[in-house]
């Protein structure tokens, strides 16, 4: 093989390893935006829900001081909380410390 052939194979394989690299590194360009987006999903996710609990103990309290509820708001209340018992039970609670 001649100096001109040998160098030829070299830099092909440069240019194949220099492809490589761009495409992990874009790899992992995706990969980190793609944990901030999941990231900020969650913290929204968090919001809500802790807004949402925060209003069903708020209608729990006020339900409970207005005295006699007929027995479809409190079924209906009863689905409410329970629902939303269960959504928040899918999220694990941050550990006391």
């Amino acid at each position: 093989m001649t100096n001109a052939v040998l160098f030829t194979i070299i830099f092909l394989l440069l240019l194949s390893i220099i492809k490589q690299q761009k495409t992990i590194i874009m790899t992992n360009e995706e990969l980190v935006a793609g944990l901030a987006d999941v990231t900020a999903t969650v913290g929204k996710i968090k919001t809500e829900v802790t807004t949402t609990l925060e209003h069903v103990t708020a209608l729990e309290t006020s339900l409970a001081n207005s005295g006699t509820v007929s027995p479809e708001v409190q079924t209906a209340f009863d689905a409410l909380k329970a629902s939303v018992e269960s959504v928040d039970s899918l999220i694990p609670d941050a550990p006391t410390v």
